[in-house]
């Protein structure tokens, strides 16, 4: 607000009219603007133009000035935050693209590393039918280990 919107203030001096006609008069300085009554003729509302105050039209283009550099702020902070909200965003964006790529090639090793477990699994099962083979071939041809067998006593019997 214009400073001298800030002295009409502490003058006890309401800066915007009230809404309702009821509520004037209202004593007016010469800075404020009563938009109650600009629609009124003076004649009807019992004021000539002599006795009609003198209005401080600097203090009016103050305001308009002020609430325009305020508007003016308030749309640069909000090209500032867009700026920024893209900036965010295109980082984001940046950060999806990476973190997918980082999951395919991960989803890729895991395929991978499954295929070759597969294949560790089928060669271990492929081993041990091996060494239960070996195993029955050695009992079959030595006999059973600090026991005889009945092919090792066949054997010895026949010398």
């Amino acid at each position: 607000m214009s400073d001298h919107a800030y002295q009409d203030m502490s003058n006890g001096l309401e800066p915007f009219p009230p809404r309702s006609r009821a509520a004037l008069p209202v004593r007016l300085g010469d800075k404020v603007i009563s938009l109650a009554s600009l629609g009124e003729d003076p004649a009807i509302a019992g004021q000539d133009e002599k006795a009609a105050p003198r209005r401080n039209w600097a203090s009016v283009v103050d305001l308009i000035q002020e609430a325009g550099e305020a508007i003016r702020i308030t749309e640069d902070r909000c090209q500032e935050l867009e700026a920024q909200l893209s900036g965010v965003m295109a980082q984001a964006a940046e950060d999806v693209r990476r973190l997918a790529a980082q999951l395919a090639a991960s989803e890729q090793r895991n395929t991978r590393t499954e295929e070759r477990l597969r294949a560790a699994e089928a060669r271990a099962a492929e081993a041990e039918g091996w060494l239960v083979r070996v195993q029955d071939a050695v009992v079959r041809t030595f006999g059973l280990v600090g026991g005889r067998s009945d092919a090792g006593a066949a054997h010895r019997d026949a010398d």
